[in-house]
């Protein structure tokens, strides 16, 4: 995970202007958004992101990088949080192989099945 459950809590706030930016557009993201994001990226990785905010293929960029690890990170927090305990393993037994399939007691050697 790039994000910590905090950076995650606070970077929820820009959730809507990343699922846009993976169909390329950014709409209402205000210079606090934009300074909230790039500085809570900075925390989580130590890379600096442009932040020229008045252009705009500066500011979908943020937000498709940033959205990316972002949109990642909480699918995989809801796959730690939802998943099932893993069950217990079984009982070594000592076998290197599965068995092998019981054959079928019904068929004829010349593959054509048996009526009783």
């Amino acid at each position: 995970m790039t994000f910590t459950k905090e950076q995650l809590e606070k970077l929820k706030e820009a959730e809507k202007q990343f699922k846009t930016a993976r169909d390329g557009y950014v709409r209402y993201a205000t210079r606090a958004l934009n300074d909230l994001v790039a500085n809570t990226y900075f925390e989580a990785t130590g890379q600096k992101i442009p932040s020229n905010w008045s252009c705009s293929i500066c500011v979908l960029n943020l937000y498709r990088k940033v959205g990316y690890f972002y949109l990642k990170d909480l699918e995989e927090l809801e796959k730690q949080t939802s998943s099932e305990p893993e069950p217990l393993p079984l009982e070594d037994t000592g076998l290197d192989s599965p068995e092998k399939p019981v054959a079928n007691k019904n068929k004829k050697k010349d593959g054509s099945r048996q009526t009783k």
